[in-house]
């Protein structure tokens, strides 16, 4: 069950049924759409937000374009300010979101239903400043971001590469908005197989962490493939002197391009992992594991299973036939605490961990709960995922959590192999009211934000109360359709 955000079911059938008619018969139209023009009002809630919260005091927009953008980092300087860091890889890029939080200025146009607006919006919480473009023309696809605020150092990961970037906020808030100022320095190479090659990386504990994906399908693995390594960070980054040694944390992980800590101890790291394509739509599930930090040597490194098990024990038929070479019933790797959907491309993972956000606390689930951007399947038939999910009462100790619940979709047109976005990656401001929750989509080339009103006293009236809407949205999405189809179809 979803609930619409905009416009009820009927209106939003007419609408659609409006639009195939100037379509013409052809029922597989393909509809182009402008990058001004992202149907915004696809976009559902989930049975993770409660009916009430998603129709009257949500605010779902665009805060900026990225093209193709992917990981993004965080640095909140203070109760007004943030940046949000935000890599490009298929153009080389990174880029500097310069925020300003204004609870004054989440002011509302629609008192029925969610208000969803395009860029530059004035309505919400988060504000863009400035947008600049501080690293350019890196060739090697410039996936990770991870900005450590302790020595004003931004990390960037390109498939061979970690790169540093020094003294990055100071410069920028002094007027250098060139990417010319802003100087390159390797600090760590990896192995150039751009298979699963993307680098997701995140600084905890004055280390980096960078999983290092399998080359292939399903393959036996060797060198650092297939892993999750962690490496010492400079301590004086101004006097650099050569590449610190890597250390496996983990083996036996096909692919993680998300993972984050545990928001009551270090010592635990959840991950993100996409499971092995061609044996069919329903299996093996993409997985969220639990990772127990190695202290103890390279004697206790732990394995998840891939190639030989995938999920909760399901035998791989190509590497492991018959279980002849790994147990997967009673093998001696770990399995994940929640088995995702298969094929749906889990990636970016983030802790909720605003203890300000009061809506969030009285409608949500949120205890120790965290978010998935599920970027979706490239050869499930039909097509699945493309949405952000929500797994709520993750444990400390080896217990499932609680639900594998939908929080935001849309993306993908039901029914269909239709989708015209992509969620890649999440993050969340930890501090203020809101609780602004940021999504990445390279396929839009967008961020979005997700805010919650805590400041508007929304009217409700007894169509609310019954969960029904104003025929409104029906006149929008008849106008936006006929615009859309006269402007933006190709057939």
């Amino acid at each position: 069950m979803s609930y619409g955000v905009t416009s009820s079911s009927s209106s939003s059938a007419i609408g659609l049924l409006f639009i195939l008619m100037l379509c013409g018969v052809n029922l597989f139209c393909h509809l182009s759409f402008a990058q001004d023009t992202l149907p915004l009002n696809t976009l559902q809630f989930g049975p993770a937000v409660p009916l009430e919260l998603a129709q009257n005091r949500s605010l779902i927009r665009v805060l900026a374009r990225v093209p193709n953008a992917r990981e993004l980092d965080l640095f909140e300087k203070n109760s007004t300010h943030s940046y949000l860091f935000v890599s490009s890889p298929g153009t080389g890029a990174i880029h500097i979101l310069s925020l300003y939080h204004d609870t004054s200025r989440f002011n509302r146009t629609m008192n029925d239903s969610t208000l969803l607006s395009d860029f530059n919006s004035s309505s919400g919480y988060v504000q863009l400043l400035s947008q600049d473009i501080i690293v350019n023309a890196m060739s090697n696809s410039p996936n990770g971001v991870a900005y450590d605020s302790s020595t004003d150092t931004l990390y960037v990961g390109e498939i061979a590469t970690i790169y540093m970037v020094l003294n990055v906020i100071s410069k920028y808030e002094s007027g250098q908005r060139s990417a010319s100022m802003y100087q390159k320095i390797p600090v760590q190479s990896y192995d150039p197989n751009s298979w699963h090659g993307f680098k997701y990386i995140r600084i905890h504990k004055q280390k980096m962490y960078v999983p290092v994906g399998a080359p292939c399908n399903t393959c036996i693995l060797t060198d650092l493939f297939g892993t999750i390594t962690s490496f010492e960070l400079p301590k004086d980054v101004n006097n650099f002197s050569g590449q610190a040694p890597k250390r496996v944390e983990a083996t036996g992980v096909r692919n993680s391009v998300g993972f984050d800590f545990d928001p009551n101890n270090d010592s635990i790291l959840y991950f993100t992992d996409n499971g092995r394509d061609y044996m069919g739509n329903l299996i093996p599930g993409d997985e969220f594991n639990k990772l127990i930090l190695n202290n103890e040597g390279d004697s206790n490194i732990k394995s998840f299973g891939f190639p030989y098990c995938h999920a909760n024990g399901i035998v791989d038929p190509d590497m492991n036939p018959n279980e002849s070479v790994m147990s997967c019933s009673n093998g001696n790797y770990v399995k994940p605490i929640v088995v995702l959907d298969a094929h749906v491309a889990a990636l970016g993972t983030i802790f909720f961990r605003n203890s300000e956000a009061s809506l969030w606390k009285q409608f949500l689930n949120v205890n120790r709960s965290v978010f998935i951007a599920e970027h979706g399947s490239w050869n499930r038939d039909p097509p699945f995922g493309y949405r952000v999910m929500m797994i709520s009462d993750v444990k400390d100790e080896q217990k499932a959590p609680n639900g594998y619940t939908v929080f935001l979709e849309g993306w993908l047109t039901k029914g269909t192999s239709k989708y015209w976005g992509r969620p890649v990656d999440v993050r969340q401001l930890n501090k203020g009211p809101v609780g602004s929750l940021f999504i990445s989509d390279d396929y839009a080339g967008v961020v979005y934000v997700v805010e919650f009103d805590t400041t508007s006293v929304i009217k409700k009236n007894q169509g609310n109360a019954s969960g029904t809407r104003s025929n409104s949205p029906f006149m929008i999405t008849l106008i936006t359709g006929l615009v859309i189809v006269l402007l933006n179809v190709q057939i």
